[in-house]
C-alpha cells in the first residue's frame, strides 16, 4: 500500500526536523482533535476515507471513535450500501432510530454495532450462542457467506434454523434472524480486515492532525507524476494553513521538503519534463555548494541528464528564480550558458590541457559570458500561463488576484465547494483554464467540456 510509504515518510520529516513522534502502533486511539478533524470532512489523505461518499458517512455518523471507523470500512461496500444498512447504522448511532434485538442474546455480540449484523465474526458468533454449534462449525457459515454462495448460504441456515429451535428458540424469529444473516451475506465482511485497514485510516488521520506539514509533504510527494492529485492536495495543504513555497533549485529535493514551520518546498520531481536522473545531477553538484547563476548551475550539472528541455521546465517552474534575473532573461540566456558549459564539460572529458597545466574547463566558472541579456520580462498572464502548464497550479499570483474583491462580492460558492451543489442557483467567479472541444456520438451536437479555476482550486 503506497499509504504505508505516506506514513513512514510523515515520520522521517518528523524526524528529520528534530522533533518527537511517539511509536503509532501506540497513539491512544480516542483523540478528540482527530475525530473531530474528520467529523468536519477534512479527509483527504486519510486512507479509506477520501471519497465524497466516505467523507460523508463519517460527517453523518458524527465520528467519535475507533469503532465507528471499523464500521464504516466494512459498510461502506456496494452490498451494505444497496441493502442501506449504512444508513440504519447512521440513525442509530445519533439516537433517531431504536437499537433493537431480536432476542437478548444477541446484545452481546451486536451492541458495538447498534443492533446491526456488519462482520462476519458476528455472525459466527450468533450461529454459536443460538444454535449451540462449536465455532469451527460457524466458520462453514462464515465462509459461505464470505463466498457469497447463495445454495451453500441456504443449505448452512437451514442446519442452522434447526438447531437453534431444537435449543428452544422460536422458529419465527429464528427465520428472520437467518433472513438477516442471509441479506448480510450479500455484503459480508471481516472485521479483522476493517480493523487492519481503519488502524492505517486512523494513523494518518491523526498525523494529518497533529503534523500536517511533514504529513502533507509526504502525502503530495507519494502523488508525484500525477500532477492533478498535486494540485488537489497543495489545495489541500492550504486550507490547513500550510504554505506551499514554489520549487527552488538551490532548496528543493526530488519530493517535497518541509523547510519551516507550516511551510513546505515544492519538489523537483513534480515539475513536468524533469526526471530523476536530471535531478540526481542537480543534486550532485549541489553537494559543493549553492548554485549561484544559470551559467554557473549548467557548468556544474551533467549536460546529457541535465538538458535543455528540463532547464526550461524548471525556468517556467520558476525553480531558477533564486539565481538573478527575471524568467525572459534566464530563457533568453539559455541556449548560451547550455553552449558554453558543453564545450568546457567536453574539453574536461577529453582530457585537454592547457599550457599552464590546467585541464581546459576544469574550473568551476565558464570562461565567456556570464551576465544575463537584457530583455523585456514576460507579462504576469504570460508568466501564470507557463507556471500552469509545467506544474499544474500557479505559484507566484493568480489570474483572478486582480478582482479578488468582485470576486468575494459577487460568487456564491467557490470551486472547491462545486461537490455540495444545492437547488439554488450559483454564482461563480473563475478563469477558464481549458476547452476540450467535442462531438455527441449520439447525436452528432458539438459540445466542450470546460476545465474551470479559483483561488480554492479547479
Amino acid at each position: 500500500l503506497t499509504t504505508l510509504t505516506i506514513i513512514t515518510d510523515a515520520v522521517a520529516n518528523v524526524r528529520a526536523r528534530g522533533r518527537e513522534i511517539p511509536d503509532l502502533d501506540d497513539i491512544p486511539l480516542d483523540d478528540d482533535e482527530t475525530y473531530h478533524m474528520l467529523r468536519l470532512g477534512k479527509t483527504a489523505g486519510v486512507f479509506q476515507f477520501e471519497s465524497p461518499l466516505a467523507t460523508e458517512l463519517v460527517r453523518s455518523l458524527r465520528c467519535d471513535r475507533f469503532n465507528d471507523l471499523v464500521a464504516s470500512n466494512a459498510l461502506m461496500r456496494p452490498g451494505p450500501l444497496d441493502a442501506g444498512m449504512h444508513k440504519v447504522y447512521i440513525r442509530r448511532k445519533r439516537g433517531e432510530e431504536p437499537i433493537t434485538y431480536l432476542l437478548p442474546e444477541l446484545e452481546e455480540f451486536l451492541n458495538e454495532t447498534y443492533g446491526v449484523i456488519t462482520y462476519q465474526e458476528q455472525v459466527m458468533r450468533v450461529a454459536q450462542k443460538l444454535a449451540g454449534i462449536s465455532l469451527a462449525e460457524a466458520d462453514v457459515l462464515r465462509k459461505a457467506v464470505g463466498k457469497k454462495d447463495a445454495e451453500l448460504i441456504r443449505k448452512e441456515l437451514g442446519k442452522f434454523i434447526e438447531k437453534a429451535v431444537a435449543h428452544g428458540h422460536d422458529r419465527k424469529i429464528i427465520n428472520e434472524i437467518a433472513s438477516q444473516i442471509e441479506t448480510f451475506g450479500r455484503y459480508g465482511f471481516n472485521k479483522s480486515h476493517a480493523v487492519a485497514y481503519s488502524m492505517l485510516s486512523y494513523q494518518t488521520a491523526w498525523l494529518k492532525r497533529h503534523f500536517p506539514a511533514e504529513f502533507m509533504a509526504a502525502l503530495l510527494s507519494s502523488q508525484i507524476g500525477d500532477t492533478d492529485s498535486v494540485v488537489k492536495y497543495i489545495n489541500e495543504a492550504r486550507d490547513l494553513g500550510l504554505e506551499v513555497l514554489p520549487p527552488d533549485v538551490n532548496e528543493s529535493n526530488y519530493k517535497f521538503t518541509v523547510v519551516a514551520d507550516r511551510k513546505l518546498r515544492f519538489g523537483l520531481g513534480a515539475i513536468r519534463n524533469v526526471g530523476r536522473s536530471a535531478i540526481d545531477s542537480i543534486l550532485a553538484a549541489r553537494a559543493d555548494g549553492a548554485f549561484t547563476s544559470l551559467f554557473d548551475l549548467c557548468n556544474r550539472v551533467d549536460l546529457r541528464m541535465c538538458n535543455k528541455r528540463v532547464l526550461e521546465a524548471m525556468i517556467h517552474a520558476g525553480a531558477l528564480d533564486s539565481l538573478g534575473g527575471h524568467r525572459a532573461q534566464l530563457a533568453a540566456a539559455l541556449d548560451t550558458a547550455i553552449r558554453e558549459a558543453s564545450l568546457a564539460q567536453e574539453d574536461v572529458a577529453s582530457g585537454q590541457v592547457s599550457i599552464f597545466g590546467d585541464a581546459i574547463g576544469a574550473t568551476s566558472k565558464p570562461a565567456h559570458q556570464t551576465t544575463l541579456p537584457n530583455v523585456a520580462a514576460w507579462t504576469e498572464s504570460d508568466r501564470l500561463a507557463n507556471e500552469k502548464a509545467i506544474l499544474g497550479f500557479y505559484t507566484s499570483g493568480h489570474p483572478l488576484e486582480p478582482f479578488r474583491t468582485e470576486c468575494e462580492l459577487f460568487s456564491t460558492h467557490s470551486v472547491s465547494e462545486l461537490g455540495t451543489w444545492t437547488s439554488e442557483p450559483l454564482s461563480i467567479c473563475c478563469v477558464i483554464t481549458s476547452i476540450k472541444r467535442q462531438t455527441s456520438k449520439k447525436s452528432g451536437a458539438e459540445f466542450a467540456r470546460l476545465t474551470i479555476e479559483d483561488f480554492s482550486g479547479s
